[in-house]
């Protein structure tokens, strides 16, 4: 899992505006218990990609770890 995240990490700091590696560190973060680090990607993600396939899913997800706060 570390070695995920260190990957998406680096794609980011080379391409920030890739949506996908944002969604793939945001769950990635969320699996290993980082909510705040994973609630700032996974809104990045929804920023670079307002009309993603899977948005009502990610904005979920952020509610979730945001305690019920969207």
């Amino acid at each position: 899992q570390e070695a995920a995240v260190a990957s998406y990490r680096r794609v980011l700091e080379l391409e920030p505006a890739t949506a996908d590696a944002w969604r793939g560190l945001g769950l990635l973060l969320e699996r290993r218990g980082d909510a705040s680090e994973a609630r700032a990607s996974l809104r990045r993600y929804l920023d670079l990609m307002p009309g993603a396939h899977d948005r009502a899913m990610v904005a979920a997800e952020i509610e979730r770890l945001s305690g019920g706060r969207p």
